[in-house]
């Protein structure tokens, strides 16, 4: 909110002393103009003299033309010299009369005013109506003079002869007896009043509802729902003052109804009542928690545009984090780049090197996320930054068994974190599964070869043996196979290869058994 509550508070009581006062002042008027006159005709009743009526009409006079403090010096002259030969009705009068006309000086005699109105009905000669009427005047003069308890025990004495009488009491007499117990700080005691106040108005008035809702905000959760349904009907009331809807949303979050907070303060902010930043930054962090950062970021770059935002730290991790969690990574990295840029810390490389790996830029999130770690990093963040080495590294080129094992290097760093341990390990494991793979693979390849290599041989020694036999053999077939077991005898070929040497050198001395002259091998050849 704009404004603390405590700062709310100071701003009621200015409020209900100004009322206090503005209507002491109406109140004398009307008692005088509205007594005076008629008593000097009324049979039956007390009356005043003829000289006394006079003095009192000419006074009423000044007072009513805005010269109340001539209209108080003609009272006080008559009382001077008629003082003694008055009645104690005329005195009353008189007194009561001087009352109203000093809560009207400027600037207003509060405390002359109750001075003469306590005379007034000591005196004990006014009518019953007009000395109640008298002490609902001073309640409002005590309360302008800050006494409040005063102001409670007239009130409540006022209202009991209201409702003795049969008559209604009316919403301003609750509205003041409840800013009384307000400001004595009973709140619970000035709910009741205050609700019977709202609920005698013939048509809304603002400081009856915000009062009111001073009152629920002091109360707690205990009044919370009354509190929301009352600041509905207020922004209902009143819907072009912003901080009815920024106290909704307040509301409901308390509530945890989030989306209708959320709601609130966008419904405002469209209307053009939300321009305060903490407001427009609530939203923004709303859209955020309600899984939408992407409408967050971008109000939050129009904000930019126009100023109401800086580009500063704080204004920057906000849309980072935005543009990131709404996946829009290359957003992010130009973001999280300027941020590192000005802040320089761990934590802003940190950030950078997550978005870029996210967008598969894997070696310039190698080279910020080691400036990450050579910047300083919580322990936390320490082993997340070593897994996400060791995943960018990997990534550049996993069929690569020296980039493989430069990721395991990274994961095994990572090892010296709890938070990471356990998904290092995994890595390591299926890395160092893939290597041992690779290795089967090679020594299957191999073997296969030698095997390949080895049927090679056995072909081309006897496919040699037939011709040396003086067996039929294609021409160039047999010089492939002379060029080939030569290359292998004189050890250019591959290991396996050289491994099968000594067999190939048997081949050369044949045994008597298989020599051309044999006749089992002339018989064999033809």
């Amino acid at each position: 909110m704009a404004r603390s509550w405590k700062s709310l508070n100071r701003l009621f009581a200015s409020a209900i002393l100004g009322v206090f006062a503005s209507m002491a002042m109406s109140a004398g008027f009307m008692v005088a103009t509205t007594l005076a006159m008629p008593a000097l005709a009324q049979s039956g009743s007390p009356t005043l003299s003829t000289p006394v009526a006079k003095v009192v009409i000419e006074a009423l006079e000044l007072i009513q033309n805005g010269d109340a403090a001539t209209g108080i010096s003609k009272l006080n002259q008559l009382l001077a010299q008629r003082g003694e030969r008055m009645s104690a009705y005329e005195k009353a009068t008189v007194y009561e009369l001087l009352g109203g006309a000093k809560a009207t000086l400027d600037p207003p005699d509060y405390a002359g005013a109750l001075r003469e109105y306590e005379r007034a009905i000591g005196l004990g000669a006014l009518p019953e109506d007009r000395d109640r009427k008298i002490r609902f005047n001073m309640a409002q003069l005590y309360a302008a003079e800050e006494q409040f308890d005063k102001v409670v025990d007239l009130m409540e004495e006022y209202i009991r002869y209201l409702e003795a009488n049969g008559e209604v009491v009316d919403a301003n007499t609750w509205y003041l007896l409840a800013a009384a117990y307000y400001q004595l700080e009973r709140y619970t005691t000035s709910r009741r009043p205050m609700e019977k106040a709202i609920a005698q108005l013939d048509k809304p008035r603002k400081s009856y509802y915000e009062l009111l809702n001073a009152i629920y905000v002091q109360l707690g959760e205990a009044m919370i729902g009354r509190r929301s349904d009352l600041l509905v009907k207020m922004i209902n009331y009143w819907p072009d003052n912003s901080a009815y809807w920024g106290q909704l949303a307040q509301v409901y979050q308390v509530q945890r109804r989030d989306r209708e907070a959320a709601a609130v303060l966008e419904t405002a902010y469209r209307a053009g009542l939300i321009k305060d930043k903490n407001q427009i930054r609530t939203l923004i962090q709303y859209y955020n928690f309600l899984d939408t950062p992407y409408r967050g970021a971008v109000l939050l770059e129009k904000e930019l545009a126009r100023g109401t935002f800086q580009r500063d730290k704080q204004t920057l991790e906000l849309l980072g984090q935005l543009w990131s969690q709404a996946r829009e990574h290359k957003k992010a990295i130009v973001v999280l780049t300027e941020l590192a840029e000005i802040d320089n810390t761990g934590k802003s490389y940190f950030h950078l090197g997550q978005s870029l790996v996210a967008d598969g830029k894997f070696p310039q999130a190698v080279t910020a996320l080691r400036k990450a770690l050579n910047k300083g990093l919580n322990r936390k963040q320490s082993g997340e930054a070593w897994l996400l080495i060791g995943s960018a590294l990997y990534s550049i080129n996993s069929d690569d068994r020296e980039q493989r094992n430069k990721a395991k290097r990274a994961y095994q760093r990572a090892l010296d974190y709890p938070n990471a341990r356990a998904t290092a390990q995994g890595w390591i494991s299926y890395i160092n599964s893939l290597n041992r793979i690779e290795d089967d693979i090679k020594r299957q390849e191999e073997e296969l070869r030698r095997k390949a290599r080895e049927e090679e041989i056995d072909r081309c020694e006897a496919m040699i043996d037939r011709h040396n036999l003086g067996g039929l053999v294609a021409p160039e077939r047999l010089a492939e196979c002379q060029a080939f077991i030569a290359e292998v005898n004189a050890g250019n070929g591959t290991e396996a290869e050289a491994e099968l040497q000594p067999k190939k050198r048997r081949s050369q001395k044949l045994p008597r058994r298989l020599r051309r002259d044999n006749p089992a091998v002339l018989r064999w050849i033809a």
